[in-house]
């Protein structure tokens, strides 16, 4: 809407004003069937003029309005279906995790297992190599089992 910088009231309205003010002043107010009524014959074309031109005026407003209340309908429809593709992205991603989480407690189950049955096998394997510290090598070189039964009946 324009407007007149120095009112401060839009240009419309100060035309009306305009109109009103030349078309109705005191001398053209006359009696009719005893009241104060104005004349209305020579008035009536400048303020149908008027009506006119507000009317254009609005007009050329709405049609701005259409076209930005057009332009903010399709922004809305843009992010909506961005925000509904987001939305998808993220579903995937969450379900991605929960499956990544539970393949990784059995990894890690599985981790487990294997390190206790390394620690058995190795456990298993020192009881079978038995190392006396006490007796001599030499000594049992020649016949190890006949030298080890002497050895521990002695």
């Amino acid at each position: 809407m324009v407007r007149d910088k120095a009112a401060g009231i839009p240009a419309q309205q100060q035309m009306i004003d305009k109109y009103a003010k030349q078309n109705v002043s005191g001398s053209e107010i006359g009696v009719v069937g005893g009241t104060h009524e104005p004349e209305c014959t020579t008035q009536t074309p400048t303020i149908l003029q008027a009506i006119s031109d507000l009317k254009v005026a609005i007009k050329g407003k709405m049609g701005e309005l259409k076209v930005d209340l057009a332009v903010i309908r399709q922004d809305l429809r843009n992010t909506t279906h961005y925000v509904t593709e987001v939305e998808g992205h993220l579903s995937e991603k969450e379900d991605t995790v929960k499956s990544q989480g539970q393949r990784l407690a059995i990894l890690q189950w599985l981790v487990n297992q294997l390190v206790a049955k390394a620690e058995n096998g190795e456990g298993r394997s020192r009881r079978n190599n038995l190392r006396v510290v006490v007796i001599p090598e030499c000594a049992v070189a020649a016949t190890p089992t006949k030298s080890m039964w002497d050895w521990l009946m002695s």
